[in-house]
């Protein structure tokens, strides 16, 4: 997959894929229930989107990420989950898993990760 980039304040970022403690990470915060307005439902990711970059620019200032809009988080957490292997469905469209008779690691079984569409 080529690399993913964002423009934060007119400056390029390359976008890494999720480590598997995130995921693990990103799981508990699923099943905890939303508080708060439209700002807290997005503050949730933001420690993801910022490690993504991270990974490639360390020195990377998370308050950066305040500075985007709306739409321009939307995109990149939806980079940063495709990037990651991660899929997700709606919330309460989840696929079923087939049986395989064998112990699921599959992590794209995860749930909607909320109203970030």
């Amino acid at each position: 997959m080529p690399e993913q980039k964002v423009t934060i304040e007119g400056k390029e970022y390359i976008l890494s894929p999720l480590r598997c403690k995130h995921l693990r990470q990103i799981s508990a915060i699923l099943r905890e229930q939303p508080t708060g307005g439209l700002f807290s439902a997005i503050e949730r990711w933001m420690p993801f989107v910022s490690d993504s970059i991270k990974i490639k620019t360390p020195d990377f200032d998370p308050a950066l990420i305040e500075e985007m809009t709306l739409q321009e988080f939307n995109d990149v957490w939806k980079k940063i989950i495709e990037i990651s292997g991660i899929a997700l469905s709606p919330k309460g469209e989840q696929k079923p898993m087939e049986s395989t008779g064998e112990q699921s690691t599959d992590v794209s079984q995860l749930p909607s990760a909320g109203p970030i569409q």
